[in-house]
């Protein structure tokens, strides 16, 4: 089996490196280019699924990538839309350390124990993005031909993802960097899964 995370394209938020959380911003006409690539890249690897976060940047890329790899339905799945920044969103990182200098330190050196004024909560945000996840192994780890899932969703659910797997701490989770339109894979099955890509743009390097 093989899950194929991707994180969505460019919008103008991620440009200017603005907190997104549960906003909902579309893509930019970059981001749009880039679902393209994403999506022509897919095409050699035959995927049989997809999943979308129900954010609009997400199902943007989603529905790109399933018209260019003719993938119906696109399966929306809320558990991996993105952790909510409540009252950061729309601020960059420099907006918050101004705006609310103790807060912001907190997030820094706490992480999974601090949550932002009116956001969501670390430990939840991770328990659903879990539960995907491990739905996801066990319902499809029998399947013969084993199936190539592609799962369109954000920064945040990936790194849950990933961090699963390597059996990480979440305070781990800001050390994960995760490019617009990245790639990222998890392999195998419910009893052994394993990383065989994590933020890759090889994709788009010679198109850009």
């Amino acid at each position: 089996m093989k899950l194929i995370f991707i994180r969505h394209g460019e919008t103008l938020w991620t440009r200017e490196m603005r907190y997104q959380g549960r906003s909902d911003i579309p893509l930019t006409e970059k981001g749009k280019r880039q679902g393209v690539l994403i999506s022509k890249y897919l095409q050699k690897l035959k995927p049989t699924h997809i999943y979308s976060s129900p954010l609009k940047r997400a199902y943007e890329t989603a529905l790109t990538i399933s018209e260019g790899c003719k993938l119906k339905p696109i399966i929306i799945d809320e558990r991996i839309s993105e952790i909510s920044f409540g009252k950061w969103e729309g601020l960059t990182p420099a907006d918050v350390e101004s705006r609310y200098p103790q807060e912001f330190k907190l997030w820094l050196e706490q992480g999974t124990a601090f949550t932002p004024p009116q956001g969501e909560d670390k430990r939840s945000f991770e328990k659903r993005v879990v539960s995907f996840l491990k739905e996801l192994l066990k319902d499809y780890s029998s399947q013969t031909p084993a199936p190539t899932i592609v799962i369109v969703c954000h920064g945040g659910p990936i790194r849950i993802a990933l961090l699963t797997v390597l059996k990480s701490p979440l305070q781990s989770f800001q050390l994960l960097k995760l490019d617009p339109a990245s790639i990222s894979i998890i392999e195998g099955d419910e009893k052994f899964p394993y990383i065989s890509l994590v933020n890759s743009t090889s994709h788009l390097e010679e198109n850009e």
